[in-house]
Formats: structure tokens, C-alpha cells, sequence
């Protein structure tokens, strides 16, 4: 079993997802690429695919880093992802406080 491992917001790598990260995802069933975001359960919203970091993806998703498989429950059954890249991180832009 791995440890977390706490670091200040400067020391963050751009490569792990934080809050208010865009990710980019592959399907490794389809093979298609989308982006979402991990937000705050007030900022959710399906249409511009804001995800809540509450829901099943962003509990996946959080403190992942590019190159990392994760899974979640989809509506056809259990969805296989790769994390692919990530746009945009706060952290990365120097923007620490949203």
C-alpha cells in the first residue's frame, strides 16, 4: 500500500491532477479522447463536463498523475480510462487560490 504524500501548491508536478485540473482522457474500449474537469459539487455541471470531485471519476482522478489507468462505473458496466494529459493545473499557472 502506497502513502499520500503531502506538498505545498508550489511543489505540486504539473503532472497530477488537482482540483479545478482539465483532464484528458482515453477510452481504452473506444479509443476516444474527451476532457473534464474536477470541480467543486457546486460548480458541477454535466454540459461543460465540470465534475464533481464527490462523484465516482473524481475520486478517481484526484492525485493522478499523466500515464495513469484508472476506472469507474459507466452506464454499460466498468469504464477503462488512461490519463493522457492534463491542460490545464492551477498549480502549473502559479494560480493557487481557486
Amino acid at each position: 500500500m502506497q502513502k499520500a504524500t503531502t506538498l505545498s501548491q508550489q511543489n505540486i508536478p504539473k503532472r497530477v491532477i488537482t482540483m479545478n485540473s482539465r483532464v484528458r482522457l482515453l477510452s481504452l474500449l473506444t479509443k476516444k479522447e474527451f476532457e473534464i474537469t474536477i470541480t467543486y459539487p457546486e460548480n458541477a455541471n454535466n454540459i461543460e463536463r465540470k465534475i464533481s470531485i464527490f462523484s465516482s471519476i473524481g475520486v478517481a482522478l484526484l492525485g493522478r498523475k499523466i500515464g495513469d489507468e484508472v476506472s469507474w462505473e459507466i452506464p454499460t458496466g466498468i469504464g477503462h480510462f488512461q490519463i493522457v494529459g492534463i491542460p490545464y493545473q492551477p498549480e502549473a499557472v502559479g494560480e493557487y487560490s481557486l
